[in-house]
């Protein structure tokens, strides 16, 4: 059996709803989710597998329902999977479980926040002018925080057609080990602060990803750190998303790559600039830098003081 589980707002566009409520197919090379998504005025779909995170692009021109759906979905197998290690394999096996496709939902939020950055990837790397096939390359070559900065590439190759969910086909999880550091910062804009705390030498990108929940808005914009505090585009040392994607400047930082250590002591501030256009600049300060009794990494947000900025306010002052 087949399980693809298109977002909802597509669902609704080519009249899939309501979906099933399905576990995780027991053949995870079966298990895939759909998302729409748009560069100029081209509409794509993102096919991505569920448990690897391996990803397809098509056009979306002419999907209008379940049937066209499943078209694409095999038009893109047959063309992509061949550049992929054991793709002819995988694809027979994802082919012949199309017999039997059922449409679902996807409650896995890391997952879907994982499959929104690769089709925002897809969109810069579409508009710069690669062509799909070199976009499905370069997005499966990205190190994503969902597979343990492993590749969706390097992971779907990991899947074989008898692969088992419950036999923990998915990525393999070390055995807890106790952290060796904890980090504290004080996130300001304007009247607002948050202090937080996070156990474990995260991710720029993993630290990025709490600011933005602790603030409240949502995760949908290029962002860097920088170190000029009064001119943020002035700075000569900046860690960017643009880097991970092979669009940065060429002495730009990773923030998939870069650990908090790395950047991060006690006192050191920087600007957490999020996006580049309605630029949302907040000053971050490293408070402390401990050692850590906790066995496991946490993301904590101690004390906030003051009302957090509106990211996208209406005229009235109010949301749109």
């Amino acid at each position: 059996m087949l399980i693809l589980r298109p977002t909802l707002k597509l669902a609704a566009k080519l009249k899939l709803s309501p979906l099933k409520d399905l576990p995780t197919a027991s053949t995870p090379i079966a298990d895939w989710c759909v998302r729409a998504f748009k560069c100029g005025r081209v509409s794509y779909l993102l096919f991505s597998n569920t448990d690897s995170l391996f990803s397809m692009v098509v056009p979306q021109r002419g999907v209008t329902n379940a049937k066209t759906l499943l078209t694409a979905f095999a038009t893109a197998i047959d063309q992509n999977l061949d550049r992929a290690e054991h793709g002819q394999y995988h694809a027979s096996a994802i082919l012949a479980a199309m017999a039997d496709c059922q449409f679902a939902r996807c409650h896995d939020r890391a997952v879907l926040g994982s499959i929104n950055d690769l089709a925002w990837m897809a969109e810069c790397h579409l508009a710069r002018g690669d062509s799909e096939a070199e976009t499905i390359d370069l997005i499966n070559q990205a190190p994503m925080g969902q597979l343990g900065m492993d590749n969706p590439t390097r992971c779907f190759a990991q899947l074989t057609p008898d692969s088992r969910a419950s036999a923990g086909s998915r990525r393999p999880r070390s055995s807890p080990r106790p952290l060796k550091q904890e980090f504290h910062f004080k996130i300001q804009y304007g009247d607002f602060t948050a202090d937080l705390a996070i156990g474990g030498d995260c991710s720029l990108y993993a630290l990025a990803r709490f600011l933005i929940k602790t603030v409240g808005f949502d995760f949908d914009h290029a962002f860097q750190f920088c170190n000029n505090l009064k001119y943020p585009y002035r700075s000569d040392e900046r860690y960017t998303l643009f880097a991970d994607i092979g669009q940065g400047e060429p002495d730009d930082g990773s923030v998939k790559k870069t650990k908090l250590s790395q950047v991060f002591k006690t006192g050191r501030k920087m600007i957490f600039h999020f996006d580049y256009g309605d630029d949302w600049f907040f000053l971050l300060t490293c408070t402390a830098v401990k050692e850590s009794t906790s066995q496991r990494a946490f993301k904590q947000v101690v004390a906030t003081h003051g009302t957090p900025p509106e990211q996208y306010p209406g005229e009235d002052g109010a949301p749109w």
